[in-house]
């Protein structure tokens, strides 16, 4: 038995020492991957969160707003201090921010307004 070696019971197979370390290896690689899905996971979890967040933000802050009055009547003689103007004659009311009843005008949602008045005496 010139150059043939005879395996012995407790001999490893080098084979075997190979497809263990890789077994081992794709064993941690897998561990690895379940640890990045599940971390992933939870950010589009969250990411979906803030994106129905601000969707329902958008869709609040797209109110059109605005309004334009005035008096029908052009002889106003009776006003008196801190009296508030009821306007009588609605032009525009997008939104329905504006009360005809109250002469109040009621931010439908949080913003920046202006208001503009034009005062004329003849």
């Amino acid at each position: 038995r010139e150059g043939k070696r005879v395996l012995r019971e407790d001999d490893v197979n080098p084979n075997t020492a190979v497809v263990q370390a890789l077994t081992q290896r794709l064993d941690q690689l897998t561990a690895q991957m379940a640890a990045q899905k599940a971390e992933l996971s939870t950010q589009i979890a969250a990411q979906n969160a803030e994106i129905v967040r601000l969707k329902s933000r958008l869709d609040k802050d797209e109110i059109a707003v605005g309004f334009t009055v005035r008096f029908k009547i052009t002889d106003i003689d009776s006003l008196g201090d801190h009296q508030t103007l009821k306007f009588d004659y609605v032009i525009t009311n997008v939104g329905n921010g504006y009360s005809v009843d109250t002469g109040h005008f009621t931010a439908p949602s949080s913003g920046i307004y202006a208001f503009y008045t034009i005062v004329a005496h003849h």
